[in-house]
C-alpha cells in the first residue's frame, strides 16, 4: 500500500507514507469521523521543506510510526535533523507526537510547522459520487494563544469542528498552520505533542470533553489497553507455524479495527477507506466467519440489523417490511436525505442471511432468550422472503433494482456487469442468483430448527418442507447438465445465466446442492480455468466475460473462497478444502502485513510469480480478515452445539501445520482449551480444559 491507515472506534486516519494528509490519486487521504472528512490537509514541514522518509510503518493498526530527516538545503546539510513521528487515535482525538533531534555538530534553528485545512466534505463527495453543488457556508477559522479551531456549520444544522492544540508554549497558531520555533544544541532532542480533537454537535452529549493527554506514553498506554482487552476476550490460537500465527494475529488486529458501535454493541463494518460503516451483508458474513473467534460480534450484528429492519415501502431507499438494510450512513448528505443511505435497503441477500446468522449464533451459544427477543424480527424477515423476495411465486428470490442511481446488481457481486452469461452478455432482471437461493434454503432450515426448539412443530415442519421443495427445484433449474455446473442465476425469462462462477458454490456452505451433482460440480470448480492456484476466481477464464483485473468477473475474493471451502469440508472434500486454504495462505504472504485484502487479481499462479494487487481494494477489509478464522474452523473441522453442550472436532491438518492450540474458545458461557497435533503421521487431540458437561466427539479421518 502507498498509504497508511489507522482507526480506533469511529475515527480513522489515512495518510501518505510520511504520515501527512496531502492530495492523493483518489483524494482519499484525511481524518474521518461519521462519514465526514475533518482534515483535508495536514502537511509537516521543517524549515519550510518537506522531510525525507526513512521508515514508515503502521503498528497494529493503532499507530503510525515514521522516521524522517531533512533534505539538503542552503542552510542545512542533508540528514542532520532526525524526526521520530508517532500518530494515534483515541476518544475521537488524533494525536501527533514528534521527537526532533539535532545530529549536527553545532546549534540549529528549527521551524517545525504543519499546514492545516479542513473541507468537512461528506465521504460521498470525496468519492465524487455526489456532484450537486451545495451552497455551503465557509469553514470558519479561529485562533487564540491556545488553539486553532476550524468550524463548519452544516446545512443539516450540525456543527462540526476540529481543534488543534499543544501544551507547548512554543506553539504559534495561525489561520492555516501551527508553528514551533526553537533552537537545538548539538545532540539535543525536543518532544512535541499535538492534539487534534473532532467534535460533532449532533451527539447525545456533545459538550462532554474527552480527556486530553499531554504525555504520549499515557496516550499509548490507553490505546494499547483497548487491544489487550479485545485479545483477552477473543479466541487465542498458537500453532507451530509462525507465519500462520502472524496471519491470524493480523486478522485479529484488522477485525478489532473494523468494528463500530452504532448503539447496539460492536459489530463488523465493511472496510477502509470508503466502507467504514455497517453493511448488512458484509457485517453478517463477517459475523458468520468469526463465530469461532468472537461470538459477541454476531449478537451485536443481529441487534443492530434488527433495530433498522424495514418497516414500510419506500422505493427510493428500496425499503420493504422485514427487509434487512444494505448500507447505513451518518454524514451531512444522509442527514439532508440527499442520499438514500439512512439506511439504504438495496440488497437481495442480507435478509435470508440475517436468519442464517441467528440460527448459527443460537447453535453456537445456546442463547435461546436472545433468540426469543429476536423472534418478531426473524419472522418479519421470513415473511419478506416469500412476499417481497419471491414476487412471482416460483420459489426463487429475485432482485430488480427500483432505482438506477444506486445498486443495480444486488447480490454480493454488485458491480454493473457482474450478472453476465458465458458469452459476455449482461442478463436482464429480475435475476435469481444461485447463492441467494442457497441462503434462503439455509435460512428456512435454521428457522425450522428454532421453531422446533420453541415447540412450534407445525411451523417447523412447514419450513422444512418449503426448504426441501426449494432444494429440489434449485437442482433442476440451476443445473446445467452439458457443462456439469450450477449456473450463476436465472434471468427475467428464467433462462440460465450459464457462466461458470463461484456464486453457486456457496451452495456447499448452505447444503442445497444434491450430493451427486455436487461431486460433478467440485471437479469442474477445481479445473484451472476457475482455480487459479491462489484461490477460486469469481469467473472462469474460459468465459468471454472473464477479466482478471475486474472487480467481480475473474478476481479472487478471500471471503468468497472461505464460504466455499467450509462448505466443501461439510460435504466431505477435506483434501480439496485444505489445498485451497494452502493456496490462499501462500497468496497472503505476497501482501503487506500478511493481510488478505478485499480482493486481488485473478492471474494464474503460472502466469504471474507474485499475487497481483487489485488497485482499489479495501485494505483492511472485514470479511477478508474474517476469512482467516473460517479457514481455521475448516482446518479444525469444528462444529459447536451450545444447545446440547456438544463439540465435534474433525481436523484436517495441512502439511505446513503440525500443532494447533486453541484457547478461550467461547461456547455460550463456557470456555474451552484443547490442542490438536500430529504424532507419527496420526492426528491426536489433547483436551486441556474442557468443562465436565461438554461432550467432545472426535472424528479422525485419513
Amino acid at each position: 500500500m502507498d498509504y497508511n491507515v489507522i482507526k480506533n472506534d469511529d475515527i480513522f486516519l489515512i495518510t501518505d507514507r510520511s504520515a501527512d494528509i496531502v492530495k492523493a490519486e483518489f483524494d482519499q487521504n484525511g481524518l474521518y469521523r461519521n462519514d465526514t472528512r475533518y482534515l483535508s490537509k495536514y502537511n509537516l514541514l521543517l524549515n519550510g521543506e518537506k522531510l525525507l522518509v526513512l521508515k514508515s510503518e503502521t503498528k497494529d493498526n493503532l499507530f503510525n510510526e515514521i522516521l524522517l530527516t531533512n533534505a539538503q538545503t542552503n542552510q542545512l546539510a542533508e540528514g542532520k535533523i532526525l524526526v521520530k513521528r508517532k500518530e494515534t487515535l483515541v476518544d475521537n482525538v488524533f494525536y501527533d507526537n514528534f521527537k526532533i533531534k539535532n545530529y549536527a555538530h553545532n546549534q540549529k534553528k528549527i521551524c517545525l510547522e504543519i499546514e492545516i485545512d479542513a473541507d468537512f466534505l461528506d465521504i460521498f463527495e470525496v468519492r465524487k459520487y455526489f456532484k450537486e453543488d451545495l451552497e455551503r457556508k465557509r469553514v470558519k477559522k479561529t485562533t487564540t494563544n491556545n488553539y486553532l479551531k476550524l468550524i463548519y456549520h452544516g446545512l443539516d444544522k450540525v456543527e462540526r469542528s476540529v481543534i488543534i492544540a499543544s501544551e507547548s508554549d512554543l506553539c504559534l497558531y495561525k489561520q492555516n498552520k501551527v508553528k514551533f520555533e526553537f533552537e537545538l544544541d548539538a545532540g539535543e532532542e525536543k518532544e512535541i505533542t499535538l492534539s487534534i480533537k473532532t467534535e460533532d454537535s449532533s451527539e447525545s452529549n456533545p459538550d462532554a470533553k474527552a480527556e486530553l493527554y499531554n504525555n504520549f506514553s499515557q496516550i499509548k498506554t490507553k490505546v494499547e489497553a483497548g487491544y489487550v482487552n479485545w485479545t483477552n476476550n477473543s479466541l487465542q490460537v498458537e500453532t507451530d507455524n509462525q507465519i500462520f500465527n502472524q496471519f491470524l494475529q493480523r486478522s485479529s488486529l484488522d477485525l478489532k479495527t473494523l468494528t463500530s458501535d452504532v448503539g447496539y454493541g460492536q459489530l463488523p463494518i465493511a472496510g477502509i477507506p470508503w466502507y467504514a460503516v455497517p453493511f448488512g451483508r458484509d457485517s453478517i458474513i463477517t459475523a458468520l466467519q468469526t463465530l469461532i473467534f468472537k461470538p459477541d460480534l454476531s449478537r451485536a450484528t443481529l441487534k443492530t440489523l434488527a433495530a433498522y429492519q424495514g418497516k414500510k415501502i419506500d422505493p427510493l431507499r428500496e425499503e420493504e417490511p422485514g427487509k434487512i438494510f444494505h448500507e447505513l450512513r451518518f454524514g451531512e448528505l444522509a442527514n439532508l436525505k440527499k442520499i438514500p443511505h439512512t439506511p439504504y435497503y438495496g440488497t437481495i441477500d442480507a435478509t435470508p442471511l440475517f436468519i442464517v446468522l441467528a440460527g448459527e449464533y443460537y447453535r453456537w451459544t445456546g442463547d435461546l432468550e436472545f433468540i426469543k427477543e429476536l423472534m418478531p424480527n426473524l419472522e418479519l424477515a421470513l415473511s419478506w422472503i416469500d412476499k417481497y423476495g419471491d414476487k412471482d411465486n416460483d420459489l426463487f428470490v429475485e432482485f430488480s433494482s427500483q432505482t438506477e442511481d444506486f445498486t443495480v446488481n444486488q447480490g454480493w457481486k454488485d458491480s454493473v456487469d457482474s450478472s453476465i452469461n458465458s458469452k459476455g452478455e449482461i442478463a436482464v432482471p429480475p435475476i435469481a442468483l444461485a447463492e441467494v437461493q442457497a441462503y434462503v434454503y439455509q435460512a428456512k432450515l435454521e428457522m425450522a430448527e428454532i421453531y422446533q426448539e420453541l415447540k412450534l412443530k407445525e411451523k417447523a415442519e412447514k419450513l422444512k418442507n418449503e426448504a426441501l421443495k426449494l432444494k429440489e427445484r434449485f437442482n433442476q433449474k440451476f443445473w446445467n447438465p452439458e457443462k456439469e455446473i450450477f449456473v450463476l442465476g436465472l434471468d427475467k425469462n428464467k433462462n440460465q445465466i450459464d457462466s461458470l462462477t463461484t456464486n453457486p458454490a456457496h451452495g456447499y456452505y448452505s447444503g442445497i446442492i444434491e450430493e451427486k451433482k455436487g461431486e460433478l460440480f467440485i471437479k469442474r470448480l477445481l479445473k484451472s480455468d476457475l482455480n487459479s492456484g491462489r484461490g477460486l476466481r469469481t469467473m472462469a477464464n474460459s468465459d468471454l466475460g472473464y477479466n482478471p483485473i475486474s472487480y467481480h468477473n475473474g478476481s479472487i475474493w478471500p471471503h468468497d473462497n472461505s464460504l466455499i471451502i467450509e462448505g466443501l469440508k461439510k460435504y466431505g472434500y477435506q483434501k480439496e478444502s485444505i489445498q485451497l486454504i494452502t493456496d490462499i495462505f501462500k497468496a497472503a504472504a505476497d501482501f503487506e502485513f500478511l493481510r488478505l485484502p478485499e480482493l486481488y487479481c485473478g492471474f494464474d499462479v503460472n502466469e504471474e510469480s507474485k499475487t497481483v494487487e487489485y488497485p482499489t481494494s479495501c485494505s483492511p477489509q472485514a470479511w477478508a480478515a474474517g476469512s482467516a478464522f473460517l479457514f481455521l474452523q475448516t482446518i479444525l473441522g469444528l462444529k459447536i452445539d451450545g444447545r446440547r453442550d456438544k463439540v465435534i472436532i474433525n481436523p484436517s491438518l495441512p502439511e505446513w501445520l503440525n500443532k494447533i492450540k486453541v484457547k478461550n474458545l467461547s461456547m455460550g458461557d463456557k470456555s474451552l482449551t484443547f490442542e490438536i497435533y500430529k504424532k507419527n503421521k496420526e492426528i491426536k487431540i489433547n483436551e486441556i480444559k474442557i468443562p465436565d458437561e461438554i461432550k467432545i466427539e472426535k472424528i479422525i479421518m485419513d
